[in-house]
Formats: C-alpha cells, structure tokens, sequence
C-alpha cells in the first residue's frame, strides 16, 4: 500500500512509531487493524431504542410465533 500525505502527518506517525517501538508500517497497519475490527464490531450489534428493547425483552418469555409477531418479524 501506498499512502499519500502531508509531511507533518508523516512526522507524527514516524514519531508515533518509533516511541511504540517499531516500524511505520508496522504502526499504521496495526492502528488500521485496530479501527478495522472497532467499526465490524459496532456495526455487528443490534441496536434497539427503550421501546424496540422492551418488546424484544417481553417477546423473549412469548411463544415463538407470538414472538414473532410481537417484535413486528415475519415467519419464515
């Protein structure tokens, strides 16, 4: 991979590098690898507002096909 920026950001992730003791790229693909598992691990979840929680949370204790049709899901 090739990277274009500016000299300053440069400087800052050569500087970054060196005081965690290693490489540049070693630097930048672990910071990449790190964000890269953040962002799939927030867009993994399932996220619910106070009401969506709640009939979720009610529906948990229903009957499947009542479940079903309490949190607004298809059968299939």
């Amino acid at each position: 991979m090739e990277f274009k920026t500016t000299e300053q950001v440069k400087s800052l992730l050569i500087e970054a590098a060196s005081m965690s003791g290693v490489d540049l790229t070693a630097f930048v693909i672990n910071a990449a690898a790190e964000r890269a598992r953040a962002v799939l691990e927030e867009h993994a979840r399932i996220k619910l507002d106070a009401e969506a929680h709640a009939r979720f949370a009610a529906a948990l204790f229903l009957p499947l096909a009542t479940a079903r049709q309490a949190v607004g899901a298809t059968a299939g």
